[in-house]
Protein backbone atom coordinates (compact mmCIF):
# COMPACT_ATOMS: atom_id res chain seq x y z
CA UNK A 1 0.00 0.00 0.00
CA UNK A 2 1.35 3.75 -1.00
CA UNK A 3 1.84 5.83 2.04
CA UNK A 4 -0.83 8.40 0.55
CA UNK A 5 -3.12 5.09 0.50
CA UNK A 6 -2.38 4.07 3.84
CA UNK A 7 -3.21 8.22 5.27
CA UNK A 8 -5.86 8.19 3.52
CA UNK A 9 -7.53 4.57 5.54
CA UNK A 10 -6.25 5.86 8.25
CA UNK A 11 -7.90 9.16 8.39
CA UNK A 12 -11.10 7.62 6.37
CA UNK A 13 -14.67 9.53 8.01
CA UNK A 14 -17.86 7.19 8.79
CA UNK A 15 -21.03 9.29 8.67
CA UNK A 16 -22.78 9.68 11.84
CA UNK A 17 -25.71 11.29 13.53
CA UNK A 18 -25.90 12.82 16.65
CA UNK A 19 -28.31 13.09 18.97
CA UNK A 20 -31.04 15.46 17.55
CA UNK A 21 -33.74 17.14 19.60
CA UNK A 22 -36.95 18.79 18.31
CA UNK A 23 -38.51 21.39 20.44
CA UNK A 24 -41.80 22.98 19.53
CA UNK A 25 -41.63 21.64 15.85
CA UNK A 26 -43.80 21.28 13.18
CA UNK A 27 -43.96 19.03 10.00
CA UNK A 28 -46.56 18.92 6.89
CA UNK A 29 -46.42 15.50 5.36
CA UNK A 30 -48.21 15.37 1.43
CA UNK A 31 -49.80 12.73 0.22
CA UNK A 32 -48.61 13.56 -3.94
CA UNK A 33 -51.22 10.69 -4.97
CA UNK A 34 -54.58 12.92 -3.40
CA UNK A 35 -53.14 16.00 -3.28
CA UNK A 36 -54.02 15.70 0.41
CA UNK A 37 -51.27 16.82 3.50
CA UNK A 38 -51.42 16.83 7.11
CA UNK A 39 -49.66 19.22 9.64
CA UNK A 40 -48.23 17.61 13.05
CA UNK A 41 -47.92 20.83 15.19
CA UNK A 42 -46.00 20.99 18.46
CA UNK A 43 -43.90 17.90 17.42
CA UNK A 44 -40.69 17.24 20.86
CA UNK A 45 -38.96 14.54 19.86
CA UNK A 46 -35.40 13.04 20.23
CA UNK A 47 -33.51 11.17 17.55
CA UNK A 48 -30.64 8.41 18.81
CA UNK A 49 -27.58 8.93 17.52
CA UNK A 50 -26.17 6.23 14.48
CA UNK A 51 -24.65 5.60 11.69
CA UNK A 52 -26.56 5.68 8.53
CA UNK A 53 -26.33 2.26 7.93
CA UNK A 54 -27.61 1.76 12.05
CA UNK A 55 -30.55 2.11 13.55
CA UNK A 56 -31.69 5.58 14.71
CA UNK A 57 -34.76 5.26 17.36
CA UNK A 58 -37.23 8.07 17.20
CA UNK A 59 -39.13 8.90 20.11
CA UNK A 60 -41.67 11.90 20.33
CA UNK A 61 -45.46 13.71 21.18
CA UNK A 62 -47.23 15.76 18.73
CA UNK A 63 -50.72 17.34 17.94
CA UNK A 64 -52.62 16.14 15.27
CA UNK A 65 -55.55 17.68 14.56
CA UNK A 66 -56.51 19.00 17.70
CA UNK A 67 -55.51 15.23 19.64
CA UNK A 68 -51.98 14.55 20.99
CA UNK A 69 -50.35 11.51 20.06
CA UNK A 70 -47.37 9.45 21.16
CA UNK A 71 -45.06 8.21 18.47
CA UNK A 72 -41.58 5.71 18.24
CA UNK A 73 -39.74 4.68 15.38
CA UNK A 74 -37.40 2.59 13.98
CA UNK A 75 -35.38 2.83 11.00
CA UNK A 76 -32.97 -0.53 10.19
CA UNK A 77 -31.59 0.45 7.19
CA UNK A 78 -32.04 4.34 6.87
CA UNK A 79 -29.82 4.94 4.37
CA UNK A 80 -31.78 2.77 1.75
CA UNK A 81 -34.97 4.65 2.09
CA UNK A 82 -33.34 8.38 2.00
CA UNK A 83 -32.25 6.53 -1.66
CA UNK A 84 -35.54 5.23 -3.14
CA UNK A 85 -35.00 1.91 -1.76
CA UNK A 86 -36.88 -0.16 0.46
CA UNK A 87 -36.56 -0.31 3.93
CA UNK A 88 -37.08 -2.07 7.10
CA UNK A 89 -39.28 -0.10 9.94
CA UNK A 90 -41.10 -0.29 12.97
CA UNK A 91 -43.64 2.39 13.81
CA UNK A 92 -46.45 2.77 16.69
CA UNK A 93 -48.45 5.42 17.63
CA UNK A 94 -50.95 6.09 20.51
CA UNK A 95 -53.74 8.59 21.25
CA UNK A 96 -56.52 8.27 23.39
CA UNK A 97 -58.74 7.30 20.26
CA UNK A 98 -56.09 4.54 18.31
CA UNK A 99 -53.44 2.67 18.79
CA UNK A 100 -51.32 1.66 16.04
CA UNK A 101 -47.89 -0.43 15.58
CA UNK A 102 -46.55 -1.64 12.35
CA UNK A 103 -43.50 -3.62 11.94
CA UNK A 104 -41.79 -4.92 8.53
CA UNK A 105 -40.84 -2.90 4.93
CA UNK A 106 -42.09 0.66 3.74
CA UNK A 107 -41.16 1.80 0.52
CA UNK A 108 -40.25 5.70 -0.16
CA UNK A 109 -43.93 5.81 -2.02
CA UNK A 110 -45.63 4.71 0.97
CA UNK A 111 -46.34 1.01 0.29
CA UNK A 112 -46.26 -1.28 3.20
CA UNK A 113 -45.39 -4.85 3.44
CA UNK A 114 -45.59 -6.26 7.04
CA UNK A 115 -47.65 -6.97 10.46
CA UNK A 116 -49.86 -4.53 11.32
CA UNK A 117 -52.36 -4.12 14.49
CA UNK A 118 -54.59 -1.36 14.95
CA UNK A 119 -57.48 -0.57 17.56
CA UNK A 120 -59.97 2.39 18.12
CA UNK A 121 -62.98 2.72 20.51
CA UNK A 122 -64.96 4.39 17.40
CA UNK A 123 -63.87 3.71 14.46
CA UNK A 124 -66.22 7.06 13.01
CA UNK A 125 -64.00 9.31 15.29
CA UNK A 126 -60.58 8.12 14.10
CA UNK A 127 -62.02 8.24 10.55
CA UNK A 128 -63.16 11.84 11.20
CA UNK A 129 -60.09 12.60 12.84
CA UNK A 130 -58.27 11.39 9.80
CA UNK A 131 -60.13 13.51 7.49
CA UNK A 132 -62.26 10.55 5.94
CA UNK A 133 -65.91 10.86 5.83
CA UNK A 134 -67.39 7.74 7.15
CA UNK A 135 -70.77 6.59 5.70
CA UNK A 136 -73.91 8.40 6.36
CA UNK A 137 -74.90 5.57 8.69
CA UNK A 138 -75.42 3.95 11.83
CA UNK A 139 -72.09 1.30 13.27
CA UNK A 140 -68.70 1.97 12.91
CA UNK A 141 -67.86 1.86 16.57
CA UNK A 142 -65.29 -0.33 18.23
CA UNK A 143 -62.89 -1.32 15.64
CA UNK A 144 -59.43 -3.54 15.91
CA UNK A 145 -57.18 -5.59 13.22
CA UNK A 146 -54.22 -7.60 13.35
CA UNK A 147 -53.30 -9.03 9.28
CA UNK A 148 -50.19 -9.46 7.40
CA UNK A 149 -50.61 -6.24 5.25
CA UNK A 150 -49.25 -5.88 1.77
CA UNK A 151 -49.83 -2.78 -0.85
CA UNK A 152 -49.24 -1.39 -4.46
CA UNK A 153 -50.70 0.67 -6.53
CA UNK A 154 -53.79 1.58 -4.25
CA UNK A 155 -54.61 -2.65 -3.95
CA UNK A 156 -54.62 -3.82 0.01
CA UNK A 157 -54.01 -7.32 0.73
CA UNK A 158 -55.14 -8.42 4.37
CA UNK A 159 -53.63 -11.95 4.95
CA UNK A 160 -54.48 -14.13 8.14
CA UNK A 161 -56.66 -11.20 9.22
CA UNK A 162 -58.58 -10.86 12.66
CA UNK A 163 -60.81 -7.89 13.00
CA UNK A 164 -63.79 -6.94 14.87
CA UNK A 165 -66.18 -4.20 14.49
CA UNK A 166 -69.31 -3.26 16.98
CA UNK A 167 -68.50 -6.98 18.48
CA UNK A 168 -68.71 -8.94 15.43
CA UNK A 169 -65.56 -11.10 14.96
CA UNK A 170 -63.92 -11.37 10.78
CA UNK A 171 -60.89 -13.23 10.49
CA UNK A 172 -59.80 -14.89 6.65
CA UNK A 173 -57.91 -12.88 3.46
CA UNK A 174 -58.96 -9.28 2.17
CA UNK A 175 -58.06 -7.42 -1.03
CA UNK A 176 -59.36 -3.76 -1.32
CA UNK A 177 -59.06 -1.81 -4.62
CA UNK A 178 -59.09 1.65 -3.99
CA UNK A 179 -58.79 2.55 -7.88
CA UNK A 180 -62.58 2.78 -7.83
CA UNK A 181 -65.01 5.96 -6.31
CA UNK A 182 -65.99 3.25 -4.72
CA UNK A 183 -63.62 0.39 -2.64
CA UNK A 184 -63.88 -3.13 -4.25
CA UNK A 185 -63.34 -5.88 -1.82
CA UNK A 186 -62.64 -9.44 -2.71
CA UNK A 187 -61.50 -12.49 -0.19
CA UNK A 188 -62.59 -15.34 1.40
CA UNK A 189 -63.50 -14.14 5.09
CA UNK A 190 -65.20 -16.17 8.09
CA UNK A 191 -67.83 -14.03 10.73
CA UNK A 192 -69.45 -14.84 13.82
CA UNK A 193 -72.30 -12.71 13.03
CA UNK A 194 -73.51 -11.54 10.13
CA UNK A 195 -75.93 -8.12 10.33
CA UNK A 196 -74.77 -5.38 7.68
CA UNK A 197 -77.92 -3.25 8.08
CA UNK A 198 -76.23 -0.96 9.91
CA UNK A 199 -74.00 -0.59 7.59
CA UNK A 200 -76.23 0.43 4.34
CA UNK A 201 -78.88 1.85 5.60
CA UNK A 202 -79.15 5.75 5.57
CA UNK A 203 -80.40 7.44 8.35
CA UNK A 204 -83.63 8.62 8.22
CA UNK A 205 -85.15 11.63 9.62
CA UNK A 206 -86.26 12.33 13.67
CA UNK A 207 -89.66 11.74 12.44
CA UNK A 208 -89.82 8.72 9.85
CA UNK A 209 -90.29 5.24 11.36
CA UNK A 210 -89.12 2.16 9.38
CA UNK A 211 -92.05 0.39 8.46
CA UNK A 212 -91.70 -3.61 9.47
CA UNK A 213 -91.28 -4.06 5.46
CA UNK A 214 -88.48 -1.59 5.36
CA UNK A 215 -86.86 -3.60 8.51
CA UNK A 216 -87.38 -6.99 6.31
CA UNK A 217 -85.90 -5.40 3.09
CA UNK A 218 -82.44 -4.23 4.88
CA UNK A 219 -82.11 -7.40 6.11
CA UNK A 220 -82.57 -9.57 2.61
CA UNK A 221 -80.42 -6.76 1.24
CA UNK A 222 -77.67 -7.03 3.74
CA UNK A 223 -77.41 -11.08 2.46
CA UNK A 224 -77.47 -10.12 -0.93
CA UNK A 225 -75.03 -7.86 -0.59
CA UNK A 226 -72.34 -9.85 0.92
Amino acid sequence: MHQSEQAASEHSLSTQISTVTIAHGSLRYTDFRSSKSKKLEEVNARIGGTSLDGTPVINGTASLSGRRIAFQARATTPARFFSGLDAKAEIAISSDLLHAHFAGIIAKSGDLNGNIELDTPSARQTALWLGARPPDTKGFGSFSIKSYVTSADRVVELRDMHLALDGAKVTGDLSVDLHGDVPFFKGSVSADRLDLSPYIEHQRGKTERPSHRDKAGARNQSLWTL
